[in-house]
């Protein structure tokens, strides 16, 4: 199991923690798209599943933010459940997460050259 990427973090230098931070709360949608595609979520629950899945916490409101703008761009819509809202990804996420999975093994593959 690989660790944690906050427990990496812990030990880099300002380089490796740029990156990281670039890769996960500053483009924090694809991880979204991510969990919202394995199961529907409340978005209030998002957060904590980052964190237990991905090892880095977002900021409070971060998720929030995020889930507003890829419902804008129709990459995510809501059902009702009770008085809460339950996020689930449209085709148009899954197609978007889908390339930005492949972009990201491309520049990995380039990296290894």
């Amino acid at each position: 199991m690989a660790m944690p990427i906050e427990k990496q973090a812990e030990t880099e230098t300002p380089e490796m923690e740029r990156i990281k931070k670039s890769l996960t709360t500053e483009t924090l949608w694809p991880w979204i798209l991510a969990l919202l595609s394995r199961k529907p979520r409340h978005a209030y629950v998002l957060r904590n599943e980052i964190k237990k899945e991905f090892g880095f916490l977002p900021g409070t409101v971060t998720c929030y933010k995020v889930l507003y703008i890829l419902k804008s761009r129709k990459y995510v819509a809501v059902k009702r459940d009770g008085r809460k809202k339950v996020y689930y990804p449209t085709e148009k996420g899954k197609q978007e997460l889908l390339k930005a999975k492949t972009l990201l093994n491309q520049l990995s593959r380039e990296l290894h050259g």
